[in-house]
């Protein structure tokens, strides 16, 4: 008995890892590593922003940073 229950969680493990490897597979063949308009910095990023207001982005990046 205690043979077949060692059998079936088997059966899901392997199941669950092929469904992990998959994921993984497809993600490796479409991911893609270009930046996306959408994912470019705002305009007050640029360095001749007045110096206040440079001090606090910088601030902001360092505390996304963490």
């Amino acid at each position: 008995m205690k043979e077949l229950l060692n059998r079936q969680w088997e059966y899901v493990f392997i199941m669950a890892s092929c469904i992990h490897f998959s994921g993984v597979a497809f993600y490796a063949m479409f991911a893609s590593g270009e930046l996306q308009p959408w994912a470019e910095p705002p305009p007050e990023y640029c360095e001749d922003a007045p110096p206040q207001k440079q001090e606090a982005i910088m601030e902001t990046t360092a505390l996304n940073e963490v």
